[in-house]
């Protein structure tokens, strides 16, 4: 694949494996041109829940790591939640009926137990895995059953409709978002003690998948100036569903019945790959994914020049988790594709669009905010030119400061001179101080 080829790459049906492609075929939408893509990714993260066992370890990260991926759907009321309620009943039906039974159990303790009692019976771990709303006590005592009922860590899956009924108070963004911040990877313990009788103290490796719905004014509120530059919303993927004027809402095809088969043995065979039939964990499973680690670095060396070109701080906080989503999504693809060799020309397509696809939705919602470091309305974000290109071919140190003051940058100008001369960029001038040639247009 040449150098520069990913930033023109389309997608086509086959480049998915089978429990994906069809939700990519069955998409439709009359005003979006990327809905297939946008309700893929909804059954990619769904089919990311359900792969609780499967572990990968990623370039820049020599740990093994989980499949987690965090999707933001940003949905007018009314429109664009009811494929994505589709999707996610679809796949996640078996998932939701295991954490009802969990929950059933737990029902009937309380109910045999209530609150005053004076000899309870001992109350038993359950692994309700499915959150729909977010209250830092019970996440920290579920993920603490879980590990005490199987002896090992199993990730969440949050969903709701709204995030503003998800978090329902100030406080409970802020714990929600501390806890968020350790929940995209593997191994990052969150600690919580408490004082009061009955309180619940533990440190637990709470991990989870994600798909919330929010609008634009609940999204605000949740990633907030401050927590944008502690990477809040570099940790999600933002997409926009249903929010083309006077369109009907998208929506999901009916499938056929060989449809219908395809996914339903994807999903009877994802749970089969988590749980023994007697109800205990099956042994983790890596995939190697170490053939696509050229790729990874040679996009990822792409985006780095670019930023020492552009100085653009959201690029750089952004690149580097755009570029781990889409590899866990690549490695989503690869394991349904059964980690046949023979598909991994079609996996590394998967992996350059969706980095490109992610990263352009991160620069698109949070870039200008995250530059100018005060909240901004969205819809003025615009491509700023890199500074590289704006300079003429043979430019002076006081041209580079002035164009540094008119683009915003905070950066200081030897930095640039000193990146630029290191990658051979730019050349000094022999014998006229701080005058500077590129050797690129």
């Amino acid at each position: 694949m040449k150098k520069t080829d990913f930033n023109q790459i389309e997608l086509r049906a086959n480049d998915f494996a089978s429990g994906i492609r069809e939700f990519y075929t069955n998409a439709k939408s009359v005003g979006d041109c990327l809905i297939n893509i946008k309700l893929t990714l909804v059954a990619l993260v769904c089919c990311a829940g359900l792969m609780a066992r499967v572990r990968v370890k990623y370039l820049y990260n020599y740990t093994l790591s989980m499949i987690l991926l965090n999707l933001l759907c940003i949905a007018p009321t009314g429109k664009g939640k009811t494929a994505i309620n589709f999707i996610f009943n679809t796949l996640m039906k078996l998932f939701v009926e295991m954490t009802e039974k969990e929950r059933a159990i737990m029902n009937n303790y309380k109910r045999n137990n209530p609150p005053g009692t004076k000899r309870k019976d001992k109350e038993p771990n359950v692994a309700i895995r499915l959150l729909q709303k977010f209250t830092l006590p019970i996440a920290v005592k579920y993920a603490d059953m879980i590990r005490l009922k199987y002896g090992d860590i199993l990730p969440f899956f949050l969903y709701a409709d709204e995030l503003g009924s998800f978090i329902e108070n100030k406080k409970g963004n802020a714990e929600f978002s501390a806890v968020a911040r350790t929940a995209y990877n593997l191994g990052e313990k969150y600690t919580r003690d408490t004082l009061y009788e009955g309180g619940y103290n533990g440190s637990v490796d709470i991990t989870w998948n994600s798909i919330i719905c929010c609008q634009l004014t609940s999204l605000a509120k949740y990633i907030t100036k401050e927590g944008l530059q502690l990477g809040d919303g570099s940790r999600h993927i933002p997409i926009e569903i249903g929010t083309v004027l006077g369109e009907e809402p998208p929506s999901v095809r009916p499938f056929t019945k060989e449809q219908e088969l395809r996914i339903n043995d994807v999903v009877n065979r994802l749970m089969a790959a988590t749980y023994t039939p007697d109800g205990k964990l099956q042994p983790i499973h890596e995939v190697d994914m170490s053939w696509l680690f050229k790729d990874v670095k040679t996009w990822c060396d792409q985006q780095r020049d670019l930023i020492s070109k552009s100085g653009s701080k959201a690029l750089d906080s952004f690149y580097g988790r755009a570029s781990e989503s889409a590899f866990r999504i690549a490695t989503i693809d690869y394991y349904l594709f059964g980690e046949d060799p023979a598909k991994q020309k079609n996996v590394r397509r998967v992996y350059y669009f969706f980095a490109k696809f992610i990263l352009d939705s991160l620069m698109s919602q949070w870039g200008q905010q995250f530059e100018a470091g005060a909240p901004k309305d969205r819809e003025s974000t615009v491509t700023r030119p890199t500074l590289y290109d704006s300079l003429p071919k043979r430019f002076t140190r006081k041209q580079l400061c002035e164009k540094i003051v008119e683009l915003g940058i905070s950066t200081a100008p030897r930095k640039f001179i000193y990146k630029w001369t290191q990658k051979k960029w730019v050349f000094e001038i022999e014998g006229q101080s701080d005058t500077f040639e590129k050797i690129y247009e």
